[in-house]
């Protein structure tokens, strides 16, 4: 039986051999005394590591860097591409938004409404906006409405589609809306000036 002595810090200072514990001993009749005098000092290289021992540890410790590596690496794209999508998603829902004040002459003037554009988002760094997004190209498609009814031909459904690259991955997402002759126009004045 061997008994190891550590310092304050963990670290073993010292090793004892006990030598063998005899098996017909109860417990309790081995006093600190008897203990005490069977303890040797042992030579400091029986506590070293083998190198096979030492391996394996860095192994182990390659092995969980690599790993934590990979968890930042994963979580730092997933925040661009977060950031990627709600800015498209914001860039879809300023343009429907500007195109619920258009009155129906104006939906079909590609000079006030193109179809096809290209945008930036910024990205906010503190105060400034010094960080350009990704670019942002954008295909406006007007069309019939799905569904059937009797004001059909004073309804257009209006998609936007937006296509950017993040890496070498090509991303695209689309917004909807219904767009009717009699719709908010008639309760907004534009100003004209």
């Amino acid at each position: 039986m061997r008994i190891c002595r550590t310092n304050q810090r963990g670290i073993a200072s010292a090793f004892w051999d006990l030598g063998p514990v005899k098996t017909s001993e109860a417990p309790a009749k081995q006093g600190i005394g008897s203990i005490r005098r069977r303890l040797k000092r042992t030579s400091g290289s029986e506590g070293a590591f083998t190198l096979a021992e030492v391996m394996v540890g860095a192994s182990i410790v390659l092995i969980t860097l690599v790993t934590f590596y990979t968890a930042i690496t994963a979580c730092v794209w997933n925040m661009q591409l977060a950031r990627e999508n709600l800015g498209a998603t914001q860039i879809m829902v300023n343009r429907l938004e500007g195109i619920r004040l258009f009155n129906w002459a104006q939906l079909t003037n590609t000079s006030i409404f193109p179809t096809n554009f290209t945008t930036n988002f910024m990205i906010a760094s503190g105060t400034n906006f010094t960080q350009q997004g990704p670019t942002y190209t954008g295909t406006v498609t007007l069309g019939s409405v799905p569904f059937s009814s009797s004001y059909n031909s004073n309804m257009q459904l209006v998609t936007i589609q937006l296509a950017w690259t993040n890496g070498n991955v090509q991303r695209v997402r689309q917004m909807s809306t219904y767009f009717a002759l009699n719709g908010i126009e008639n309760y907004v004045k534009l100003n004209t000036n």
